[in-house]
């Protein structure tokens, strides 16, 4: 009997230790796609706050213009 159990321990700890490996495994595979993920996302981010920033410039400069051609006209 307890030569039975000594022989099923080590399995038992191998079957409980293939789990945890597969899913350190898949963990390291994730991590530089999640860091791809990550640096695209920045990217797009950075993409979105120059566009509403250039955006904003030119309602600003329009708005300049328009005041411009206001006073030019009241004058």
């Amino acid at each position: 009997l307890l030569r039975q159990q000594r022989q099923h321990r080590p399995r038992r700890q191998q079957l409980l230790l293939q789990p945890q490996l597969l899913a350190l495994a898949l963990l390291q595979q994730q991590q530089p796609q999640q860091h791809q993920q990550q640096q695209q996302l920045h990217h797009l981010v950075i993409a979105i706050i120059v566009v509403l920033l250039l955006v904003l410039a030119i309602v600003i400069v329009a708005l300049v213009v328009v005041a411009l051609a206001v006073v030019v006209l009241v004058l």
